[in-house]
């Protein structure tokens, strides 16, 4: 019997699979592969967002082989093969297929890997992780923290960079303005929180060389830097600096952040950060007093729930958990998990991250894999 989904990627590069090509019907194996083929910076290829969102031009979606990943896949090896002119992709295989020879350069080719995400094939086989239940919860979440230029380890979301108060009345007259400061990476750890700073002083511990390497910047130190993200809010108003010399949203400091998301040692500071935050809300969600949350009883509804903590923090996730209760109880509503996650994924700014984790098919543990993780 053929494998199928995850298993067939590995059949492929242990050479007991076929190559995937067109039209290929095993949707659970293309979804892995076209997160690794958008680790390449090919960003027309379907992403997991592609569920609730509509179709890309050309009707292809998620788990759908078409022209596009198709094309993606032959511009890759037109790639590979210009700059490996002694080790050249196998010619026999369609362009637009992958084989296990294309497989294997999609991973091992990390200085192309200049768009890298948290999808399984990354994690495993070019940081080395023991792929759990976290590491997936830490990738879906990363879905709906794309940024300006298109999520995971390197994405940036300077929103507060648009403040714009034409009215001098306090009031931020664009669309764009958390006032968080910069958030960075596959969870988008934001100044204001305090997670920028932790992440980054993750990153210096585990290569103090590399990290001061990466984030030298004329005219400024490490020093300076890090006492600029310790202390949001005294440095910053409406979360953009006081001082240029530390403006995270110029380009010299985005380059910083960005070069430090394609380093594979700071991407698992990143993987670890995003892990020991997860487990906090989780804590919050069930454990602590016996969790505020009783009614979220499997994979689906406590993965919904970390995703809503990620968001608006822990304290604002369990002020609306409670909201949606008393709501549902106001109504004469039985309070169920199903009931919660349709009121929290009602009409309203962030409706389509709610559906998506409220109905995506791989939250599907019918337990608490947390508990066991």
């Amino acid at each position: 019997m053929a494998a199928a989904g995850y298993d067939r990627l590995l059949g492929l590069l242990a050479g007991t699979e076929q190559p995937i090509a067109l039209a290929e019907a095993d949707e659970m194996a293309v979804e892995f592969l076209q997160e690794m083929i958008r680790c390449h910076a090919y960003r027309l290829v379907p992403g997991r967002k592609n569920h609730t969102v509509p179709p890309i031009a050309g009707g292809e979606t998620f788990g759908t082989y078409g022209m596009r990943t198709g094309k993606a896949v032959e511009k890759f090896k037109q790639k590979y093969d210009k700059a490996h002119p002694a080790g050249k992709l196998p010619a026999s295989t369609p362009r637009t297929a992958v084989d296990r020879e294309t497989l294997q350069a999609l991973i091992d080719w990390t200085t192309n890997q200049t768009t890298p995400g948290a999808g399984r094939l990354y994690l495993e086989k070019v940081l080395g992780l023991t792929y759990d239940v976290w590491h997936k919860m830490a990738a879906l979440i990363s879905t709906y923290e794309e940024s300006i230029n298109g999520g995971g380890f390197t994405a940036l979301s300077p929103k507060s960079q648009s403040w714009i108060d034409a009215n001098n009345d306090g009031i931020c007259d664009t669309g764009r303005c958390d006032e968080a400061g910069m958030s960075y990476g596959i969870i988008q750890f934001t100044h204001q929180s305090g997670r920028l700073a932790a992440l980054l002083r993750d990153m210096r511990a585990a290569n103090q060389a590399l990290f001061d390497q990466t984030f030298r910047v004329p005219g400024t130190t490490i020093t300076g830097l890090l006492d600029h993200l310790d202390n949001f809010a005294t440095q910053t108003t409406h979360g953009i600096a006081n001082l240029s010399t530390y403006d995270l949203y110029s380009a010299r400091w985005k380059n910083c952040l960005l070069t430090a998301g394609r380093i594979a040692e700071f991407q698992k500071r990143q993987i670890d950060a995003a892990i020991t935050a997860l487990k906090a809300s989780y804590r919050r969600i069930k454990v602590t007093a016996g969790g505020y949350a009783p009614h979220l009883t499997n994979e689906r509804g406590i993965g919904f729930w970390l995703d809503v903590s990620n968001q608006y923090g822990d304290a604002g996730a369990q002020t609306r958990y409670t909201s949606i209760v008393q709501e549902l109880q106001n109504e004469g509503t039985p309070v169920t998990q199903a009931a919660i996650l349709d009121k929290a994924a009602g009409p309203g700014t962030y409706s389509d991250r709610r559906q998506y984790f409220r109905d995506y098919v791989p939250l599907d543990d019918p337990g608490d894999p947390f508990a066991r993780a």
